[in-house]
């Protein structure tokens, strides 16, 4: 590849501050925790209804993660245990990479990056136990302890894959042990509170194109006079065939605990007839981890060695050293509920609004080496309907079925590979088998994602700009079994 000397001396000048702060922007790039991550599907009476029974859910010990004052219809103690398998089965088709403003500016050739668009698995299937108990104190006052997992996902793509600026590895799972009450205020009314510790662990990574870093320091170097103008246009050469293949990758990894607190109400306004409200407030996790930077190729290493020892004039050189104090402040969700039930001889049907709001989750500010990282969300609230009945065709046996609709917090313009999410229609079915005090339940449900697409825009915002602008298409057809068992005592 032949490059001019003169106009790659002149621009890059120009150039370099700009692949300095978007390669800092790479470093951290997106969420460490992603869109839509709330996972609700805990046990197997709720997911066969679609979540449609969920603050009305009364058939067993799980029904107090959603509304702690379900409790007060439990005669004696209970308890639940729940696997859920879930498979998000994401792939990802024709991603492709456009360098930003300031790079098209600044001359930089090798664009657009190179490496596959397409990848076939980039979820892999998680297994999520959850356990319940109630025990009933007296007539009026029922407790009970839950561990369950509120928050998780996992994506992971190739290290040359096309997207990789944008991201390569985001994993999180966020544990939650808690505690609840419930008092019958009259036969009309019971009220409920949950107190809960929540540990959430998590690890990002995405890469960052040192190679167009390095072509901006010969560059650099060329303009001073320390290369020897007869030799310019072959280290220029040189420096060019490196990029999109000299890359670092950046991966962070952090730990925080919180409390949560959540409220919940059942009335019954008239017989055979259940209304449930609950709500679930924000949670403010103060993460603390580490920051490390691991260069795949020999240039790479050469060239993140030079950043690190302040070598390069004008740049900070903390935001390509590895950090042991990397910190990320992020607040989840509140979450309120409103749901519904009505008997009908051996039919009981169902319906539920839920309202999250992921609004909350605007940015993220990492921290480390006394630098702040902005990545944009916007994330918008989003609202989730369903509807299901259960019939219980003998004392034994009972079927379930449900459908339900949510939103995707995210659009086109910010959404990121981590999480591609979209709109989702949720069909479900399921049902139980009683044998005595026991108890054995199953529900599969498959969920409807139309064909989402990423369209990142490197103008957006000065971090996006080193990233360049990402555009991909995804195939997402996630679907969840669960399988529970309780026992009543």
């Amino acid at each position: 590849m032949q490059v001019r000397n003169a106009r790659s001396q002149s621009q890059t000048k120009r150039f370099l501050p700009f692949t300095v702060l978007g390669l800092s922007g790479m470093a951290v790039s997106s969420s460490l925790f992603a869109a839509g991550f709330a996972l609700r599907n805990h046990s197997a009476s709720g997911v066969g209804t679609s979540l449609a029974s969920d603050t009305v859910n009364t058939f067993d010990a799980s029904g107090i993660l959603a509304n702690p004052a379900v409790m007060s219809a439990f005669k004696g103690n209970s308890i639940s245990l729940n696997i859920n398998y879930t498979d998000a089965n994401i792939k990802a088709k024709n991603g492709t990479l456009t360098p930003g403003p300031q790079l098209r500016a600044g001359g930089i050739p090798g664009y657009p990056v190179v490496g596959p668009g397409s990848e076939s698995e980039v979820s892999e299937p998680v297994v999520i136990p959850s356990i319940y108990n109630i025990y009933q104190v007296s007539e009026e006052v029922h407790v009970g302890w839950s561990f369950n997992v509120p928050y998780g996902t996992n994506t992971e793509y190739d290290n040359n894959w096309a997207g990789r600026y944008h991201g390569l590895k985001t994993e999180l799972q966020a544990y939650d042990v808690g505690i609840h009450g419930s008092y019958k205020i009259t036969d009309m009314i019971a009220a409920g509170i949950s107190l809960s510790w929540q540990q959430a662990k998590g690890e990002l990574s995405s890469a960052a194109d040192l190679g167009a870093v390095n072509y901006a320091i010969v560059g650099a170097q060329a303009r001073a006079g320390a290369i020897p103008p007869a030799q310019v246009p072959a280290a220029l050469q040189a420096a060019a065939a490196g990029i999109g293949t000299n890359d670092a990758i950046g991966t962070y990894k952090g730990d925080s605990t919180a409390f949560a607190y959540g409220v919940g109400f059942l009335i019954k306004p008239w017989e055979g007839s259940r209304l449930g409200l609950s709500y679930k407030g924000q949670v403010k996790h103060e993460a603390k981890g580490d920051f490390k930077w691991g260069p795949t190729t020999a240039q790479a290493a050469t060239t993140l060695a030079i950043l690190s020892s302040g070598a390069v004039p004008g740049q900070n050189a903390g935001r390509f050293r590895n950090s042991d104090d990397a910190k990320l402040d992020l607040t989840l969700p509140p979450v309120a509920s409103i749901g519904y039930a009505h008997d009908i001889v051996d039919f009981t049907v169902y319906a539920n609004v839920t309202h999250t709001g992921w609004s909350t989750l605007k940015e993220l500010n990492p921290e480390y080496n006394g630098q702040e990282v902005v990545t944009q969300l916007r994330w918008n609230d989003s609202v989730y309907y369903a509807i299901g009945a259960d019939y219980r065709f003998s004392p034994e046996w009972t079927i379930r079925y449900g459908v339900g609709r949510d939103q995707s917090v995210t659009d086109t313009d910010h959404r990121t590979p981590r999480t591609p999410d979209g709109d989702r229609t949720a069909v479900s079915v399921g049902g139980s088998y009683k044998m005595g005090a026991f108890d054995f339940s199953a529900a599969f449900q498959q969920l409807f994602l139309e064909d989402t697409e990423s369209q990142l825009n490197a103008s957006a915002y000065n971090d996006n700009n080193g990233r360049g602008t990402f555009k991909a298409k995804y195939e997402i057809s996630p679907s969840i079994a669960v399988v529970s068992a309780g026992y009543s005592f």
